[in-house]
C-alpha cells in the first residue's frame, strides 16, 4: 500500500499566468488534482505591501469544483519583495508584504507559505544579508504563528542567491534563527544543482521538513518529469521511507506557459503510476 496519497500533490498556477484562474482550476479537475497552492501574482491575484486581492472569490470557485488550497507562495524575485533588501525602507516593506501573504494564506485555509533567504550585495559581507534576512523572516514568522501559519524555507541557486544555497546553509539558518513557526522545505532542483539527495535532507531535519517543490530538472530548470534527469520513483520512494505527511507543490518553469494543461497533464501521468497500487 502507498503512503503517499494524491491530495499531498498541489497544483500550482504560476505557469496559467497566460490564461484565466477558472482555467486554471478547471484543468486542474480535468487532471485529477485534488490540491492547490496559489501563487499570489498576476494577472490572477493583487499583494504587495499595501494592497491584497479579495481571496474569497479564489475560495469558493475552489471549493465549487471540489478543490482545496493547501499551501501559498508570494513571488520573492524582485528586490521589494525579499527578506535581505537594505536599507529600513526597504525592509519595512518586505515585512509588510510577507505579512499580507501570511494573511492571504489563513484565508484560504493555507497551512505553508513558501518563503526562502532572499539575497544580499555581493559586495558586502554574507553576515549583512544574513542578518537582514534573519530580522525580517522572525518578524514575519511571529504574525505567522499568530495566523497559524508555518514558513517553509527553501534554499535557491546560485544565480538567484548569495545566502541560502544549501543543506548546511539552511541547516545554520534554522539553528540560529529558532522560531517554531520556521521549518524547511526541499526545492528538487535547487538541492540537485547543489549536489544533494532527498535523504540528506530528511536526515538533516526529519519532521521539521514541512513541504516540497516537486519538479524534474537537468539539474536545473523546473521540468515535467521525464524531461529532466532526476528520478521520480527513487525521489518519491524515499519520501514514504521517511513516512513524509507533507504537501508538494508541482512547480513548473516557464517554458510551459503557452501549454501549462498538457504539462500538468504529463506529470500528474507520471506521479500517478507511482500512486497506483
Amino acid at each position: 500500500m502507498r503512503r503517499l496519497k494524491c491530495n499531498q500533490f498541489a497544483g500550482v498556477n504560476q505557469h496559467y499566468q497566460n490564461f484565466r484562474f477558472e482555467e486554471y482550476l478547471d484543468n486542474m479537475v480535468r487532471c485529477g488534482i485534488e490540491s492547490l497552492e496559489m501563487w499570489c501574482g498576476a494577472p490572477h491575484f493583487i499583494l504587495d505591501a499595501y494592497h491584497i486581492s479579495d481571496p474569497s472569490s479564489l475560495r469558493r470557485m475552489a471549493s465549487e469544483r471540489g478543490l482545496k488550497f493547501v499551501s501559498l507562495t508570494t513571488p520573492s524575485m524582485q528586490w521589494q519583495h525579499q527578506f535581505a533588501a537594505p536599507g529600513k525602507e526597504r525592509q519595512k516593506l518586505a515585512v509588510a508584504y510577507y505579512k499580507n501573504g501570511v494573511r492571504v494564506a489563513a484565508e484560504l485555509g493555507c497551512s505553508i507559505l513558501s518563503i526562502n533567504s532572499g539575497w544580499g550585495y555581493l559586495d558586502e559581507s554574507k553576515s549583512e544579508g544574513m542578518k537582514r534576512s534573519m530580522d525580517a523572516v522572525a518578524q514575519v514568522a511571529d504574525f505567522a504563528q499568530s495566523c497559524g501559519v508555518t514558513l517553509a524555507l527553501e534554499t535557491l541557486q546560485p544565480l538567484e542567491s548569495n545566502l541560502v544555497l544549501s543543506l548546511e546553509d539552511a541547516k545554520a539558518y534554522l539553528e540560529q534563527l529558532r522560531h517554531p513557526a520556521v521549518k524547511v522545505m526541499i526545492d528538487l532542483v535547487a538541492i540537485g544543482v547543489a549536489g544533494e539527495t532527498v535523504e540528506q535532507w530528511f536526515e538533516a531535519f526529519g519532521e521539521n521538513l514541512a513541504h516540497c517543490h516537486l519538479a524534474d530538472g537537468a539539474p536545473s530548470g523546473h521540468r515535467v518529469f521525464g524531461e529532466g534527469e532526476y528520478p521520480l520513483v527513487q525521489i518519491l520512494q524515499t519520501f514514504e521511507r521517511y513516512d513524509y505527511k507533507g504537501t508538494f507543490n508541482m512547480e513548473l518553469g516557464g517554458q510551459y506557459l503557452a501549454d501549462p494543461f498538457s504539462a500538468d497533464q504529463r506529470n500528474m501521468a507520471a506521479i500517478r503510476r507511482f500512486l497506483e497500487d
